[in-house]
């Protein structure tokens, strides 16, 4: 069985907000975006059903239907402190002008992509992208739940004071926090006072698994097909991905997906492998299949015909920033 750590909690809190029943939808094929952020063949360089859905396997002497499903992850427009060099994790910070229209764009976008359910974090950026993509689903729409495990990484008393890449020469740590100007910690174990670690981000996503993912998984074909989009933030979609990949025994190891752009999004088909059957258990899932599809998509921003006047291109220590809250790595 493939199993999160022991330590992970078992039993998950509530949403914030609780989704509400949707009408059944009769099921359609599932199409497929093609472009230049598809990736189209998988590990073992096997397809996927011409559907979308799964594919059917021998299983016990019976032939069974391997339900599959879809993942979006979808990173938030841009904020008011994207072109800030400030720590923003939990700081919650409003789309920007900008922001606003690329989460209209994305929203548009997926217009013709039937989502059957949307979670969002709770923080305005990430909530008002999803609310965004929500809006311009066809009716009925998909049941919308906030979900506070979709949160940024947590940055405690940094937040909001001035982010750079390194300490200067001979200037310790505590004369840096005095100023209230805080270096990039480099280890996942590292954490400011009052804040996460990556390691805390990793468990937190695991958590988001099993509340807003795996309770989706499904065994058999039955009903409509199943798309979950989640609404989210650079560094803790990073987290996620790499938390789904894990529940993969036959993945690839240490691949890493970083670097979304404001809106664009990454998208996975899960399935469960031969050999589970019955129902599924979210606090311990059996071995799962994970396909990765697509990553930094954003075909939709080149619909923004008119960048707004107060957006302004950035460059050193902003530009150091806007990429690492997207979730690239930076170099110690």
């Amino acid at each position: 069985m493939c199993r999160f750590p022991r330590s992970f909690g078992a039993h998950l809190p509530q949403s914030i907000q609780s989704a509400h029943q949707t009408p059944s939808r009769s099921p359609r094929p599932a199409g497929r975006l093609v472009g230049e952020s598809e990736i189209s063949s998988t590990r073992d360089g096997g397809q996927a059903a011409a559907d979308g859905r799964g594919d059917i396997r021998r299983v016990a002497g019976s032939w069974q239907w391997k339900r599959m499903i879809t993942v979006t992850f979808i990173r938030h427009g841009e904020s008011e402190d994207n072109l800030k060099p400030i720590w923003a994790g939990w700081k919650d910070a409003p789309l920007s002008e900008l922001g606003r229209k690329q989460a209209q764009a994305l929203g548009a976008s997926l217009s013709t992509t039937r989502l059957t359910h949307i979670y969002a974090s709770s923080l305005l950026r990430a909530h008002a992208t999803g609310l965004a993509v929500h809006t311009h689903q066809p009716a009925p729409q998909p049941p919308f739940t906030v979900s506070p495990h979709l949160r940024e990484q947590h940055f405690g008393v940094a937040e909001g004071h001035s982010w750079v890449m390194h300490a200067p020469d001979g200037v310790t740590l505590e004369e840096m926090y005095t100023k209230k100007v805080y270096p990039v910690l480099y280890g996942r174990e590292e954490k400011f006072p009052d804040g996460e670690s990556l390691d805390d981000l990793a468990r937190r996503a695991e958590e988001a698994l099993r509340e807003c993912v795996l309770p989706h998984v499904k065994v058999d074909g039955e009903g409509e097909e199943t798309h979950v989009a989640l609404a989210s933030h650079g560094l803790c979609i990073s987290e996620l991905m790499s938390a789904l990949i894990r529940l993969d025994p036959e993945a690839r190891k240490g691949q890493k997906y970083s670097g979304l752009l404001n809106t664009a999004w990454a998208r996975a088909e899960i399935r469960i492998r031969d050999g589970h059957n019955g129902p599924i258990d979210p606090s311990n899932p059996p071995p799962l299949e994970v396909r990765v599809t697509h990553f930094n998509h954003k075909d939709h921003l080149n619909t923004l015909k008119e960048i707004p006047p107060t957006h302004v291109e950035v460059d050193g220590a902003r530009a150091e920033a806007k990429a690492f809250f997207g979730g690239q790595t930076v170099q110690a």
